[in-house]
């Protein structure tokens, strides 16, 4: 009695009746309303089956058959991925192919991502190449491309993607963005008005002070960028001096419209001395007392020891004990 009615009311709660479209082989049924689905290569088709598409908002995809499910499910499906905001697609070694006939159809009907995640899939530049020209950018607002294989071209061709400069966090970790992709980011990083985060850690060939000269122009012109992650290339006091010195200015502009202010420069395992950690530091000590920096040299050849030596005999009023220029790494986790 009492416990039949709670349980047919739960299962109208969390259910929904199967479009015809969905179901012309199997007659009506009721499709269950899952927000997060993870798809795994042993129950991918029955899961995407028992779910409704239409309703789901985070899809986990971990291999090519679940991919390849979730693009037949989408097709079937009535309303697509119509609700979708984080689509995660890992393991797959994504092809451009792959881009046109199945990521891109699959996400017609989605309205806005906040995450696309394409990580570790192997994707090199013509890859890129595709996912710019396929139009799917211009729904997302976080694209993770970390653990691929994604060189100049492909950092040239998002450079050059007009729905790009609409993302606000691009994450390149790990692939081979050399300088000449780094400059064309920097370019994009000019015209955009809400990129907040570029993440360029550990390219292959690592990056040098002509990218970093090039990054500071851009950090020192955008309205919008917070955070800058260069950790493990071959960044020099050059580059770091470029990078402090652009920084400054971006800080001095927000603090005299007294607008809050965020700003991670993270240059640990770097190549930056002396010189260079110096000029960091005087970006620290003349960074306004309520802006959030973090200014990060982990893992380069210089100390704040070092630093304490050059201030004590020092013109300037150096302060090397500010503590927004970090000489402990900041966790990876912390990181995104």
């Amino acid at each position: 009695g009492r416990t039949s009615l709670v349980c047919s009311a739960l299962r109208r709660e969390l259910t929904v009746e199967a479009s015809p479209c969905e179901n012309r082989e199997e007659g009506c049924r009721r499709l269950l309303l899952v927000p997060v689905v993870e798809l795994r290569i042993e129950t991918a088709e029955d899961e995407l089956r028992r779910v409704s598409i239409p309703h789901i908002h985070a899809l986990r995809v971990w291999n090519r058959l679940s991919f390849n499910a979730v693009a037949a499910g989408a097709k079937r499906s009535g309303g697509g991925l119509r609700c979708l905001d984080r689509l995660t697609c890992k393991g797959l070694q994504m092809h451009p192919d792959d881009v046109s006939f199945l990521l891109a159809p699959s996400l017609v009907a989605t309205q806005h991502l906040k995450l696309l995640n394409l990580q570790n899939n192997r994707i090199g530049d013509d890859t890129v190449q595709r996912l710019c020209d396929s139009g799917v950018l211009g729904k997302v607002e976080t694209l993770n491309l970390r653990f691929n294989m994604v060189g100049s071209r492909g950092a040239e061709a998002l450079a050059a993607c007009p729905t790009a400069a609409r993302l606000r966090w691009i994450n390149l970790k790990m692939n081979a963005v050399g300088d000449e992709g780094a400059l064309a980011l920097s370019a994009l990083l000019r015209r955009s008005r809400c990129m907040q985060l570029l993440n360029l850690r550990r390219q292959t060939p690592a990056l040098t002070d002509r990218a970093a000269l090039g990054l500071a122009e851009a950090l020192r012109a955008s309205p919008s960028l917070q955070q800058l992650r260069l950790r493990r290339n071959r960044i020099s006091d050059a580059g770091a001096t470029a990078l402090a010195l652009a920084a400054s200015e971006r800080l001095a502009r927000a603090a005299a419209v007294d607008r809050e202010v965020r700003l991670e420069l993270d240059l640990e395992e770097n190549r930056v001395r002396e010189e260079g950690a110096v000029a960091l530091l005087r970006t620290a000590n003349a960074a306004p007392a309520h802006a959030r920096v973090e200014l990060l040299l982990h893992g380069n050849p210089v100390t704040r020891e070092q630093l304490r030596a050059v201030a004590t005999v020092s013109d300037e009023q150096l302060d090397a004990s500010d503590m927004r220029l970090m000489f402990d790494t900041k966790p990876e986790s912390e990181l995104f």
